[in-house]
């Protein structure tokens, strides 16, 4: 039980180890430890409240990866090769 605490008090949570719980703080007790200090008024019930406005998983709205076009890239041929490396040379020597 999630409580908050109105005054300090020292508790057993497991009957053998005895913890001091701090006033205004908050602690999830077990059951029988939350009556004994609700009984004496040590301390008060946190209100949980729901999440309600979660966001909502958004991988379920992504569109599919569509090709719409696809343009076919002609093959260099030895020749044109040939004819840029020729005219990149003579550039280099007129410099």
């Amino acid at each position: 039980m999630l409580v908050r605490m109105t005054k300090t008090t020292k508790g057993s949570p497991n009957g053998i180890k005895v913890m001091e719980y701090k006033a205004g703080e908050q602690y999830n007790l077990p059951e029988n430890l939350y009556h004994v200090f609700k009984k004496i008024g040590a301390c008060q019930d946190v209100e949980v409240k729901a999440v309600s406005n979660a966001p909502q998983n958004k991988m379920a709205q992504v569109p599919e990866n569509k090709v719409e076009k696809v343009e076919e890239i002609p093959e260099i041929e030895q020749e044109d090769i040939q004819e840029v490396e020729d005219k990149q040379s003579y550039k280099r020597r007129r410099r």
